[in-house]
């Protein structure tokens, strides 16, 4: 068996179907996924007697950490053909897929697990959870102040209201022209609507969201929501109003994996707290440049000093963090040594250097770990985008 990039047009159509196979997809739905995508795809493809038993996809894009955008490969569409399991081959394409994202300078690797112990064996760690939320759409009512809503806005002018919204998080993905067209195509497909909200001549709230059939009852529709972005007070409300609407037909508003944050503002806003939570979903992070990663990553104004690190058994570095930003160089004296797993995960925002301190993921001087503490005390992960 060998792994490599896609040789001709028969290895993405072997790919394809063993693709939709792993994700329980229909067929067309996966041709039209791997033909939106494929273009602005790294690829890697496990082939074996000349076929194609396994691959994965890793997207370029950038990810906001610290309010700047690092650059990432978002990892989707690991895959093997269930007669191929359990040999190593998932193991070999991801490796693969890691060193050609190496190869493209990209300093991150987000992605959604199937499997947190695979992945985990692979340098990845959990960067953060995101739940689904239901709430009952009457207890959304509520008059905004100002606005209106307003079918299918601009998507330059969504993204000019998301990218500042998303900045204050550690994780959303600066989204490039292949996420749009992939999750959020022109024209909208049926049963999907788009509105957003308009104070004056500045759009302020978005919301995506489609209508599928009942899961518990013989009539009216179940609303999920894909994207929930509300800059002021005014486009919160009026936009949950907008969803509150249709209460007759679907009594429960689902917003899905990763649309709002862990603590969303909707617990602020509920008399009762009528907020609850369906289930939960990691999202992991593998840090492929350490260095690369630090120096584009944003960092608070005021952390000033010198901080060693060894990351797993790579060679050490010193990083000087002044003015929030970060200059590395080669070695140190008596650094920090911590996991490859639990770096991404202070990186991220999900592990405190001292909780991983204590739970044996970080060897330093308690200077040195209190110093990572206050650089990353700021950071609040979320994944807010699916791929």
């Amino acid at each position: 068996m060998t792994v490599t990039a896609p040789r001709d047009e028969r290895d993405w159509e072997q790919f394809t179907a063993i693709e939709g196979q792993a994700f329980g997809t229909t067929r067309e739905r996966t041709e039209e996924y791997v033909a939106a995508v494929r273009d602005d795809a790294i690829a890697r493809f496990a082939v074996e007697d000349g076929r194609v038993i396994g691959g994965a996809l890793a997207f370029p894009c950038h990810q906001l950490v610290g309010g700047s955008p690092v650059s990432a490969g978002a990892v989707a569409s690991v895959c093997v053909a269930p007669e191929r399991r359990a040999r190593g081959v998932g193991r070999q394409v991801v490796d693969a897929l890691a060193a050609a994202m190496g190869d493209e300078r990209l300093a991150l690797a987000p992605l959604w697990p199937s499997s947190v112990a695979f992945y985990r064996g692979l340098g990845w760690e959990v960067g953060g959870h995101v739940s689904q939320f239901n709430v009952p759409a009457a207890v959304l009512r509520g008059r905004a102040p100002s606005g209106a809503a307003v079918r299918d806005p601009d998507l330059g002018e969504i993204n000019e209201l998301r990218l500042p919204l998303a900045a204050a998080w550690t994780g959303p993905l600066v989204r490039p022209g292949w996420w749009w067209a992939w999750r959020l195509p022109h024209p909208a497909p049926d049963l999907h609507h788009r509105y957003g909200w308009r104070e004056g001549d500045r759009l302020t709230g978005f919301v995506a969201y489609r209508h599928d059939p009942p899961a518990d009852r013989p009539w009216g529709f179940d609303t999920w929501v894909s994207e929930f972005w509300a800059a002021t007070p005014a486009a919160l409300t009026g936009l949950l109003d907008l969803l509150a609407a249709d209460a007759p037909m679907c009594p429960t508003i689902h917003f899905a994996y990763g649309v709002l944050p862990d603590m969303p503002a909707l617990v602020w806003r509920l008399p009762d707290l009528d907020l609850t939570t369906a289930d939960t979903n990691g999202w992991m992070l593998r840090v492929l440049d350490p260095g690369a990663a630090i120096t584009q990553s944003g960092w608070p104004p005021d952390a000033a000093g010198m901080l060693g690190l060894q990351i797993g058994h790579a060679d050490p570095l010193t990083v000087e963090f002044a003015a929030g930003a970060a200059q590395v160089t080669a070695g140190a004296d008596q650094p920090v040594q911590v996991s490859e797993g639990a770096f991404a995960a202070w990186f991220s925002g999900a592990l405190r250097a001292g909780d991983a301190a204590r739970y044996g993921l970080l060897i330093g001087t308690p200077d040195a770990v209190a110093f990572m503490d206050a650089l990353a005390a700021g950071r609040r992960p979320w994944l807010p985008d699916g791929f």
